[in-house]
């Protein structure tokens, strides 16, 4: 009895004016109840009476709640649905559960689409990612969203909206879903599109203009105006289009209108008259519409100026193609897929000994013999069903002639990629074959050579590792080929070769040619003597793969050079020993003969006078000749190397009394290679300037690459030497005191293969130039 306030409550409820009436009328059979079955207990009926009492009270409270609340709910669906502005609610998943009838309307989804629809299968596929991030972004962080998105239609077509939405908390701040707006933003798209088409046709680099039925331009865009003088906006002077294209007329405009006016466009090429009286080529796309009633053409024209010049230089291409095709010295021939043939030029016709007209339309098995026909069809199936070049070799019978060829077969193909015919280019290599062939005789002849050749062949990898050796090789380290080839090339020499042979292996990879001399160690531990060229192997790509090296016995030699060493110093001993006596007696006859002068024995001016001067020379001559004989002996002496000649030129001059000439050295980083004596040379050059220029100041060093090689020149502004001197000065018979030393320069220089000429111009000067051949010099980094 006591839950008997329930349907009191739901009759409050729903019934919200009666239900005042009801809950009593209930509540008054509620007390009857009691007192017929609990009377007489009194307590019991007064506490029904309370009850009652309280369930009217609360009746009375629920129905005036429930009013409100049915007010509220009828007052938000009415604002609802009068809303200028589309409404979702949705769920805490985003899952929809309310939308009005404005956002039907925008979006073009109906109520029962998109109730149960989550709200982003709503939103257009390319706005879905954006869309997501923010819906995401709304959800758990309870950040508002408010973005433009694009709504898709059921008809395929875009909403553009501006979606506005956050979250619906209850009394307690929790989330209880969501609430959307849209706003429609379709005809501000739509007036943003039009004003950029506007702005397109205004600034398009196109000439666009509107004509109405009658050719008169109505509308012309800024390039338009420019082109045929229109000076307003909105004003187009007159212009028709018969005068901005001489090429139509009222009967040819006719036929245009018709034609736009049946296909809606027209594509043709024309001319268009500018301005300054010019004619342009154009292309020009016409389109018909209708405005307010009215029919107009707009016309889209194009400068095709650039690309008929282009055509016109195709055709001319194309021409010239032509002529080199046809004089070519190579077959050229163009079959179809049926095995006909479509062109020949006249070399190809030539090998077949008839013309290009004669060959045109014939079947290729009429022009060569079966097999010949068989065994090229193979190759022109195989590009006609791959689609790609091919490039092979043949060796054909043409008449009596068998002649190789290599054939580059190119498929021809029609605009959807499909192979309709095969270009045929093919090019005699005859003799390539034949030089082929002759290489491989030559390769056998010189395989030969190696094994036979008295002088050493090795080949290295980069690690140093034999990879060949020829028998004269491998006999001259006392080994076998086998024992050699697979071994360290570093295995055959002793510590202090070791250390040589590693600097010249790095020197090697610098690519460079060089000689050296160079000691082995044999198997019965002997040491050979050799000369060893050099020269690094490097791959296609330009890396370094290892060294050849072309090996010289040099032993017997070196040991005769040793025994020559001794000979040569004996020899020189008794030389210097004889000279310094020689020396001594002469100037012992000097200072007797000085002495008779002091003593004035012979009275001056006497012929007694004249022969004793006479003898007084001749004992100077000798000394000199004595003293040449000093330098001469060491020329040749010793090897040749290499000598800075800038370096020397300034040590010449610091080191000797020519102070009083001004030096100007030029040469820098300059090495020749020369004999041991070639600073006596510099030496000269500055003596014979000192001693015989007379009024000289200056002297100067340069040195100049020439195709020849290097010209170093020694110039001066002496009194130089005269033309019938220029040769003589440098022969042992003709000197100035200082005359041999031209002559021993010479021979100092040609040593090395160097040469030196005098070129000045008497009273001008003397210039010295020392001529030095390829190989013979180089140029250092400075140090």
């Amino acid at each position: 009895m006591h839950l008997y306030y329930i349907p009191i409550v739901l009759i409050a409820y729903h019934y919200r004016k009666k239900g005042i009436f009801l809950s009593a009328l209930l509540g008054l059979m509620y007390v009857s109840m009691v007192i017929y079955f609990l009377w007489p207990d009194i307590e019991q009926v007064l506490l029904a009476f309370e009850r009652v009492v309280i369930f009217i009270f609360a009746a009375a409270v629920i129905a005036w709640l429930s009013d409100k609340l049915e007010r509220s709910r009828i007052f938000f669906k009415t604002l609802s649905e009068i809303s200028p502005a589309g409404i979702i609610r949705t769920n805490t998943e985003g899952i929809c559960s309310y939308a009005n009838r404005r956002f039907t309307e925008i979006t073009g989804i109906t109520k029962e689409q998109v109730l149960g629809e989550e709200v982003c299968g709503l939103i257009y596929t390319g706005d879905k990612e954006k869309f997501f991030g923010d819906w995401s972004a709304c959800t758990q962080n309870g950040t508002r969203i408010n973005h433009e998105y694009r709504f898709m239609k059921p008809d395929g077509t875009n909403a553009w909206v501006l979606f506005q939405a956050g979250p619906e908390k209850d009394e307690k701040g929790n989330i209880t879903g969501y609430i959307a707006t849209i706003t429609d933003l379709s005809r501000i798209k739509s007036a943003e599109m039009f004003q950029r088409t506007q702005f397109a046709f205004e600034h398009s680099p196109d000439d666009i203009y509107f004509t109405n039925r009658k050719g008169a331009v109505v509308y012309a865009n800024i390039s338009a105006r420019e082109s045929f003088g229109i000076n307003k906006e909105n004003n187009t002077d007159g212009k028709t289009v018969f005068g901005i294209n001489p090429d139509i007329d009222p009967e040819r405009w006719e036929e245009i209108w018709k034609i736009i006016v049946k296909d809606d466009f027209y594509k043709f090429e024309s001319l268009h008259r500018f301005e300054d009286g010019s004619l342009h080529p154009v292309e020009i796309s016409q389109y018909h519409l209708t405005y307010n009633g009215e029919e107009y053409s707009c016309s889209i024209a194009r400068d095709i100026t650039d690309r008929k010049k282009i055509e016109t230089a195709l055709k001319e291409s194309e021409e010239k193609y032509r002529i080199l095709a046809e004089a070519s010295l190579d077959p050229i021939f163009i079959v179809d897929l049926e095995d006909t043939v479509l062109y020949a030029n006249k070399r190809a016709a030539g090998l077949l000994n008839t013309t290009p007209e004669k060959i045109i339309g014939r079947s290729r098995k009429d022009l060569f013999t079966t097999d010949i026909a068989e065994s090229q069809i193979n190759s022109l199936r195989m590009v006609a069903e791959t689609g790609e070049p091919l490039l092979i070799e043949t060796k054909t019978r043409y008449n009596e002639n068998y002649l190789w060829q290599d054939h580059s077969l190119i498929p021809l193909k029609d605009k959807t990629g499909k192979v309709y015919a095969i270009l045929g280019l093919s090019h005699d290599i005859t003799d390539r074959k034949n030089a082929e062939e002759a290489l491989k005789e030559s390769e056998k002849k010189y395989r030969t050579l190696v094994e036979l050749a008295g002088e050493g062949i090795w080949t290295v990898d980069s690690a140093g590792i034999a990879t060949f050796v020829n028998p004269s090789m491998a006999k001259m380290l006392g080994y076998t080929v086998e024992e050699v080839v697979g071994s360290s090339f570093f295995n055959f020499m002793d510590e202090e070769g070791l250390e040589k042979a590693k600097l010249l292996f790095k020197n090697d990879r610098k690519g460079e040619i060089k000689k050296y001399d160079f000691e082995f160690v044999r198997s019965d531990g002997r040491k050979i003597y050799t000369i060893i060229a050099t020269s690094p192997l490097i791959d296609s790509k330009g890396k370094f793969t290892g060294v050849l090296a072309l090996i010289n016995d040099i032993t017997e030699r070196h040991l005769a050079e040793k025994s020559l060493e001794e000979v040569n110093k004996k020899l020189n001993l008794l030389s210097n020993i004889t000279r310094h006596d020689i020396l001594n007696q002469i100037t012992a006859a000097a200072g007797y003969l000085e002495l008779m002068e002091l003593d004035k024995a012979i009275p001056p001016g006497t012929t007694a006078d004249k022969y004793l001067e006479k003898v007084s020379g001749i004992i100077e001559t000798i000394k000199q000749q004595i003293q040449f004989t000093a330098y001469y002996k060491n020329l040749g002496e010793q090897r040749p190397d290499w000598f800075n000649i800038g370096r020397i030129v300034a040590e010449t001059y610091r080191n000797n009394a020519f102070e009083h000439i001004k030096l100007k050295n030029n040469v820098k980083r300059v090495e020749v290679l020369a004999d041991p004596l070639f600073g006596k040379v510099i030496y000269t050059l500055f003596d014979n300037a000192s001693v015989h220029g007379e009024k000289i100041s200056h002297i100067t060093f340069d040195a100049e690459e020439t195709k020849n090689g290097l010209l170093i020149t020694c110039e001066d502004d002496g009194i130089g030497i005269p033309d019938d001197a220029k040769e003589k000065i440098f022969k042992r018979e003709y000197y100035k005191n200082s005359g041999l030393g031209l002559f021993l320069s010479k021979g100092i220089l040609a040593m090395t293969g160097l040469k030196i000429r005098e070129t000045g111009q008497f009273e001008e000067g003397a210039r010295f130039e020392i001529s030095v051949p390829e190989g013979k010099y180089r140029f250092n980094n400075g140090n």
